[in-house]
């Protein structure tokens, strides 16, 4: 049973500096094939990289894709959160993160059995799902109005 990342983290909170390395975590449970879960921006090639490299050693690969219709709505929402506290983005690394998430969500299609993909534009709402893809293929579309950005994704 994969452990949820929010509890990871907190129990991760818990532990010295040094022994947060979420990197030799994913490496570990891939090396001695245990289920896993992780939760990244996804604009790095560094995890498209492990996606595909899980993939090739026989898991079953659910990617669960989370977007806004545009960065500047990731920008006010890192604003809020550096306001009550919490840690601060460059705005041009939430531009490039961005488009280089929705470029490798694309990209990353043949490694990954199934991709939902969301939609969490609407402030104070639950992220709404768009679209699933199984195998590749369309299975399902959620709405009529699929942002333009998802449809970069199909």
């Amino acid at each position: 049973m994969p452990t949820p990342p929010n509890v990871f983290s907190m129990k991760l909170k818990r532990q010295p500096r040094p022994s947060v390395n979420c990197k030799s975590w994913r490496e570990e449970s891939l090396k001695n094939h245990k289920s896993l879960i992780f939760e990244s921006v996804f604009s790095s090639d560094e995890k498209v990289d492990f996606v595909c490299r899980a993939k090739q050693q026989g898991y079953f690969i659910r990617l669960f894709f989370i977007a806004t219709s545009h960065p500047s709505i990731n920008a006010a929402r890192i604003a809020k959160r550096v306001i009550q506290g919490g840690h601060d983005v460059p705005i041009s690394k939430i531009i490039s993160r961005y488009q280089k998430s929705i470029f490798n969500c694309k990209k990353i299609i043949p490694s990954v059995d199934r991709l939902y993909v969301y939609d969490n534009s609407v402030e104070d709402h639950d992220a709404s799902l768009l679209f699933r893809l199984s195998d590749g293929k369309l299975v399902k579309s959620y709405t009529d109005n699929i942002p333009q950005w998802a449809m970069t994704i199909l």
